[in-house]
Parts: structure tokens; C-alpha cells; sequence
């Protein structure tokens, strides 16, 4: 079974670009700011390949996003907003 490595890079760079989603949609009152943003709730999404040749580099991505936007839902969001990871 051939083994897949995703680079470093794209697994830091992939983290920093939701970091920097989370952070922009974020702000110290509870109101809707922007489209994906309710009183309650923050909702972002994700795309990659989960099958085909380039689906073994890139499958645990969402995976390991949905396990730590719940461990974040889990330890009271995001400024109290629950993460609705899609």
C-alpha cells in the first residue's frame, strides 16, 4: 500500500487560512457581520478531493478540521459563536 505525505506547507498553510477566516469573522459584539454569521453561529466550508489520484494527500483535511472546529464548539466557540463547518 503506497503511503501519502502532505507537505508541510500545505497542512500550515491550510490551517492559517482558516485561522485567518475565523479571525475575520469575528468581532467583539453578537450581531450578523457578513454573509455566514449570525448571532450564534459561524459558518465556513471547505473543498478538496476526496477521491480520486489526488485523494490521498488531501482526505484527512476535513476530517481533522470537523474534529478540531468540535473540540473549538466543545470549549465554547469562537466569541460564544458555535462553528457550523461544512
Amino acid at each position: 500500500m503506497k503511503s501519502s505525505h502532505v507537505p508541510r506547507w500545505i497542512r500550515r498553510g491550510a490551517i492559517v487560512a482558516i485561522m485567518a477566516l475565523i479571525a475575520g469573522a469575528c468581532s467583539s459584539k453578537p450581531t450578523a457581520s457578513a454573509p455566514g454569521i449570525t448571532a450564534t453561529t459561524i459558518t465556513i466550508g471547505s473543498h478538496q478531493p476526496l477521491t480520486g489520484p489526488a485523494a490521498p494527500g488531501y482526505s484527512e483535511i476535513s476530517v481533522a478540521s470537523n474534529a478540531y472546529f468540535k473540540y473549538v464548539n466543545d470549549n465554547g466557540g469562537v466569541n460564544g459563536r458555535k462553528i457550523n463547518y461544512i
